[in-house]
């Protein structure tokens, strides 16, 4: 799955959707959807930039 789908899945997570209608609409299985939810505790990943490492910069 692209990381465009990936983002899609998360976006539809968010405002409630289930995993079948997700899967529906991306032309995914609901398995593969799952997998994608559940990689991340079924928590929305927080996007934003990293923290630069201690000392450099």
């Amino acid at each position: 799955m692209s990381d465009a789908q990936k983002r899609e899945v998360w976006r539809r997570w968010k405002e409630g959707q289930s995993l079948s209608e997700i899967g529906r609409a991306l032309g995914q299985a609901p398995g593969s959807i799952h997998d994608v939810v559940k990689s991340n505790g079924g928590f929305v990943p927080v996007g934003g930039t990293r923290l630069a490492p201690p000392g450099g910069d």
